[in-house]
């Protein structure tokens, strides 16, 4: 859980699978699949575009990204997923 302060949904996906990344690179894990329930930041992150507003949450992510493991990005419903979506909404 991290305070992001008030933002919009996207920016706090976007905490998020920073935050996810870092969790699991401390962790050893050298294979990782990244699931979101939003396309774009799904997109966002694959594309590495960085904008002024997003930029040094895009650039760690970026970082992250370059090491040397393997992270397969891919967009999951919330419906489907509801083990996290049911830990989201309880948070």
């Amino acid at each position: 859980m991290k305070c992001v302060g008030l933002c919009p949904a996207f920016v706090v996906e976007l905490w998020g699978v920073l935050e996810g990344l870092c969790c699991v690179r401390r962790l050893g894990f050298t294979k990782v699949e990244l699931n979101t329930d939003s396309e774009a930041v799904g997109q966002l992150v694959k594309e590495g575009r960085v904008t002024s507003l997003l930029g040094n949450t895009l650039a760690k992510q970026r970082k992250l990204l370059e090491f040397d493991w393997i992270i397969d990005i891919s967009h999951t419903y919330c419906e489907v997923n509801k083990c996290v979506d049911g830990l989201a909404n309880f948070l």
